[in-house]
């Protein structure tokens, strides 16, 4: 899964859960197996019973549809943005920075609006 490895594990699970169910044919299948049960290209073919380069190949497929689903949609970009918010909300409250809160708040508002 050399390209699929391009982009971290977090990211393309993230991508997965985000856009999984548009995928075609095996690729998601593929895919899950990978990200979220650690299974190798080898163990996926075994339990698929399809060939290694088979697996690989639906694996590539599904790492570019998720890359053409996230250039089109955005919304792993979206998610990221959204818990860099949350994670300063989450200071700025541990700060007691209420007014800086309440700001930042309105920003968020302002951005879900537009």
């Amino acid at each position: 899964m050399s390209r699929t490895e391009a982009l971290s594990h977090a990211e393309l699970t993230l991508r997965l859960d985000l856009y999984g169910e548009l995928l075609q044919g095996r690729a998601a299948e593929v895919l899950d197996l990978y990200l979220n049960e650690d299974l190798s290209l080898g163990e996926i073919g075994e339990r698929m019973g399809i060939s290694r380069q088979a697996v690989h190949d639906a694996s590539e497929r599904g790492r570019r549809r998720l890359e053409q689903f996230e250039n089109v949609l955005g919304l792993a970009a979206k998610h990221r943005r959204l818990q860099q918010e949350l994670d300063a909300l989450e200071e700025r409250l541990d700060a007691g920075d209420l007014a800086g809160v309440r700001e930042q708040l309105q920003a968020l508002r302002e951005t879900l609006e537009q």
